[in-house]
């Protein structure tokens, strides 16, 4: 269904996982959509970067920023007056990303000038991440005291701070939906839930670590729920950041013997082929009480559900991460 008052949205990071699924749900709404899109440097073919949005490229404006460049992110603004700026650029979270100031650089320095750009905007969500709050051993509430793990953890809670700062003392309408472990269609061919997929479907073996690893999944489409919900409500007092998740923990090895009953039969999986990494906290759930006291939001997709449609959409696109990932 068409939104009742279209308005102008600037997505960063609709190259992206997250950002593409809400690109293509804000078209679908009718918004006037505008994306900034960065190629990477080391692309040698600049279209790979843009597989996930290429077949709605003709619905949107596309902007190609670096958003590290406040000047090129200040025109883009310029161009597409935003009322609603949903920022979900975000530098890889990989192992081989190891320059701890380019991580700082590309997490920190686009808030800060997008947020500039933007001043004059009616709502800006910024996306944030549970891995700010590092190693835990409770459910992670807004006020748990971060312990971070690794320089991507200390720079997603640099952004997140800057978002605060900006939302209170320079006016800006910010909210920082700090994510939990999404998964859904178009997610990054490294992570846990594609790797299960394409085991499945493709007959990959697949090593993993402990089995008893824990994270709170939540489906790609209830945090496009999350965003349109914000975008239907006026932004809160002073509490600027929520998490985002389900509340409920789930171990990967509950994920995996999900995929295998909806596959029909074992994955080739190599338990315990890979060592534990130190950020997997003993506890790793949202506390959901802020999320839904003051967002009123809650997550409706349950894992089972949510793993099914994702193994469908899987099942259709599979090429394309042959095509696109398999050297990432």
């Amino acid at each position: 269904m068409p939104a009742s008052d279209p308005r102008r949205i600037l997505i960063s990071g609709a190259a992206g996982f997250i950002g593409a699924s809400l690109t293509r749900r804000m078209i679908e709404l009718g918004h006037d959509v505008h994306v900034i899109a960065r190629t990477p440097k080391r692309e040698s073919d600049p279209r790979k970067s843009l597989w996930r949005i290429a077949e709605i490229a003709n619905n949107m404006r596309v902007h190609h920023v670096d958003l590290v460049d406040a000047e090129a992110t200040r025109q883009a603004a310029a161009i597409a007056r935003p009322e609603v700026v949903l920022h979900f650029a975000s530098h890889a979270a990989l192992p081989q990303e190891t320059d701890e100031g380019e991580i700082l650089l590309h997490t920190v320095q686009p808030l800060v000038n997008l947020a500039s750009a933007c001043a004059g905007c009616e709502l800006f969500i910024n996306a944030g991440s549970s891995s700010e709050y590092g190693y835990q051993t409770e459910p992670m509430s807004e006020s748990s005291l971060p312990n971070p793990t690794r320089m991507h953890d200390i720079a997603k809670l640099a952004q997140t701070l800057y978002g605060t700062y900006a939302a209170r003392f320079k006016g800006l309408p910010l909210v920082t939906l700090r994510l939990f472990s999404v998964y859904g269609p178009w997610e990054q061919g490294r992570r846990l839930v594609p790797r299960l997929m394409l085991s499945a479907l493709q007959g990959r073996r697949m090593s993993l670590s402990s089995p008893d690893v824990s994270r709170d999944f939540i489906f790609v489409d209830d945090v496009v729920r999350a965003v349109e919900h914000c975008m239907r409500r006026p932004v809160p007092g002073d509490e600027t950041v929520f998490n985002l998740g389900t509340g409920v923990e789930r171990t990967i090895r509950e994920v995996a013997n999900i995929v295998e009953e909806i596959h029909g039969r074992p994955l080739p999986l190599e338990w315990g082929a890979v060592e534990r990494q130190r950020w997997d906290s003993p506890r790793w759930v949202a506390d959901t009480t802020r999320q839904t006291r003051d967002l009123g939001f809650t997550a409706e997709t349950d894992l089972c559900a949510g793993l099914r449609a994702t193994y469908h959409w899987f099942a259709e696109n599979a090429r394309r991460y042959g095509e696109y990932e398999q050297s990432r």
